[in-house]
């Protein structure tokens, strides 16, 4: 699925962008760094990926490509990053989260960073309105519909469990 990108070519991609966050970072502050590195993970992307795509809410996206996951990976772990020593804006945080649900919804890494995200503001309401979105349909309404991988399950299931409330659990 996908364009083909070979692993070299993908640690490549991630290190133009990390490259990217620590020039404009040392020169500019890492505000500067952070918006360079946004702009190059896009522009990336963009050209690698391609953009405009049909997207899927119970899997990866037709075209996409585990590079295409990889790439996002890294670019959220550099955001996580740059939030433990500098800024970040909660809703740029969210608003990148919410696009790698929707490219990759299978995904526990992004939905676990989106549910501490958004524990961290005390926005459980939206890790549970996201839950019940794409996850919560009744077997009789769609029965073709798979159901969420173990991994985001359990994700889901702590959190609940965090919240104390055993019922939703």
């Amino acid at each position: 699925h996908g364009p083909v990108v070979d692993p070299p070519g993908l640690a490549i991609l991630i290190c133009y962008v990390a490259f990217e966050y620590l020039s404009h970072g040392v020169v500019g502050g890492f505000n500067s760094g952070m918006e360079a590195a946004a702009e190059a993970f896009l522009r990336q992307a963009a050209a690698t990926f391609g953009t405009g795509k049909q997207l899927s809410a119970t899997g990866p996206m037709p075209d996409s490509s585990w590079a295409e996951e990889e790439l996002y990976m890294a670019q959220l772990r550099l955001l996580l990053f740059h939030r433990k020593v500098d800024k970040l804006s909660p809703a740029y945080l969210r608003a990148f989260l919410q696009e790698c649900l929707r490219r990759f919804p299978t995904n526990a890494y992004f939905f676990s960073a989106f549910v501490l995200n958004e524990e961290s503001y005390g926005l459980a309401f939206r890790v549970r309105a996201y839950w019940d979105s794409v996850w919560d349909i009744p077997p009789e309404l769609d029965v073709s519909h798979p159901g969420p991988p173990p991994s985001v399950l359990l994700v889901m299931l702590r959190f609940e469990l965090r919240r104390s409330d055993g019922n939703r659990a």
